[in-house]
């Protein structure tokens, strides 16, 4: 890949929406490449990557359990083959998956393939499109040949491809190889960040906390409109497992925004305020929220995005991201005024299925203290349980006292086993070009790569 195809690909591709279609013509594209490369080594003639197709699922549910048990987690694999099949193989994948597979036995009825990589494309309120992956496993006997090294070729061609401008990922601090790996990518550990987690059963322990929930009437000083709506939207939204699209998640959207704004109502310094799903007119509030923030992390210069990037990326057909706005109902003569925004968007874990991944949540400062903040984290805890997802997940400063201690307040729980990695554009491109010199014959500067 020369730099100047890349630039003819970033041409095609950013100028778009990253629909369905697009990102799976980009992923063929880039594997054939990839086995062209991979395939020059005598060892690795009979390898190629692709595809995975609903037909591997028992294959990709193997895989999963034998990297989970290689890191001593294999009791917490909750998912099924079913839910692979119900989230990854559709026109709306929440995760994609490719597969090493060892063509020596063609004539064999079962493949063999004793590789993958799973990963989605998360969303980067500071860069836009990012890839995340969430898995990476080579069978020991197929290690040591250089496979692993193309593998993450393939990946990194992907990523630049679709125009991501960082790889993430998480590995457990114990990991040694996955921390050697870090080092000779030029990956950076992200020492300043702390993951935090609803699992399950603490997204239902903090539903119960909401004013929904609690026994007290509404006060005196609520309208009647106000009292009768409040309770006769007491409880949950019903559970949709079933595949999504962008149109059932608009859907569940809308009935847990019912139900929040129910509640809000029923805090007597909200009455005012209401949450709405963002329409794609409003991308330029999006940007100023997400430049508010960046500036209160003393990192405004970090924000790349533009109004034009959060129009495109957050609507249509295959949104990369979900956005909420509050919206104060009473100011300005009458005119709603924007006052907080929350963005997030469904990611993935092998493990545990589905996810709901907060990617920012900010409040204007003056009107923190009102109960927004909470009611943003209810609405989100709603949709995950409505979604049927495994965890509601996010990031947080460790310098951040005051964000530590409410969402320990609502019963998160702090990841300090992971630490969250960044491939960041540079490196990416640096990495790329050890694939171009090792094609042209000359010297691999990717130390080690024949051991991996």
């Amino acid at each position: 890949m020369t730099s100047s195809a890349t630039e003819e690909t970033l041409t095609e591709i950013i100028q778009g929406r990253l629909d369905n279609d697009r990102v799976t013509n980009v992923v063929a594209r880039c594997l054939l490449r990839s086995n062209s490369a991979l395939q020059t080594r005598e060892s690795c003639r009979m390898l190629r990557f692709r595809r995975a197709s609903y037909l591997d699922i028992e294959s990709i549910m193997g895989l999963v359990l034998k990297l989970a048990a290689y890191e001593k987690c294999r009791d917490a694999v909750y998912v099924s083959t079913k839910t692979f099949r119900r989230d990854g193989f559709g026109t709306f994948p929440l995760f994609r998956c490719f597969l090493l597979e060892d063509t020596a036995n063609d004539g064999s009825k079962t493949a063999c393939l004793p590789g993958l990589a799973v990963w989605y494309i998360a969303y980067s309120t500071w860069e836009g499109p990012v890839m995340f992956l969430e898995d990476v496993f080579i069978e020991d006997s197929y290690r040591r040949r250089g496979v692993g090294t193309h593998l993450m070729y393939a990946l990194t061609d992907i990523a630049i491809s679709l125009g991501c401008r960082r790889i993430m990922w998480q590995t457990f601090d114990f990991n040694q190889v996955a921390k050697h790996l870090c080092k000779r990518l030029g990956a950076e550990i992200q020492k300043d960040q702390l993951t935090l987690r609803l699992t399950r059963e603490s997204m239902v322990e903090f539903i119960k906390t909401r004013p929904a929930e609690r026994t007290d009437p509404p006060t005196d000083k609520a309208d009647d409109a106000t009292k009768s709506t409040s309770f006769k939207n007491h409880g949950h939204v019903p559970r949709f497992d079933g595949r999504l699209d962008a149109t059932s998640l608009e859907s569940v959207i809308d009935k847990c925004l019912e139900l929040s704004n129910a509640e809000l109502k029923m805090n007597i310094k909200s009455q005012s305020f209401r949450i709405r799903r963002a329409e794609e007119n409003d991308a330029k509030y999006i940007l100023q929220f997400v430049e508010a923030l960046a500036v209160f992390r003393k990192k405004s210069v970090a924000v790349h995005t533009t109004a034009e990037n959060f129009a495109r990326d957050g609507f249509g057909d295959n949104p990369l991201y979900q956005c909420l706005l509050l919206e104060e109902t009473g100011a300005n003569d009458g005119i709603p005024s924007l006052r907080g925004m929350t963005l997030w968007f469904i990611g993935y874990s092998s493990w545990e299925g589905r996810s709901l991944f907060l990617e920012e949540m900010f409040v204007d400062e003056e009107f923190r203290g009102r109960g927004a903040g909470k009611h943003f984290m209810y609405t989100l805890a709603e949709i995950a349980m409505t979604l049927d997802c495994g965890r509601f997940v996010w990031r947080a400063l460790d310098w951040n006292t005051n964000a530590l201690d409410f969402y320990q307040g609502i019963g998160a729980e702090i990841d300090r086993e992971s630490l969250t990695v960044c491939f960041d554009w540079d490196k990416m491109e640096a990495f790329m070009k050890t694939r171009e010199e090792k094609d042209d014959g000359t010297q691999c500067h990717c130390a080690n790569c024949s051991h991996t």
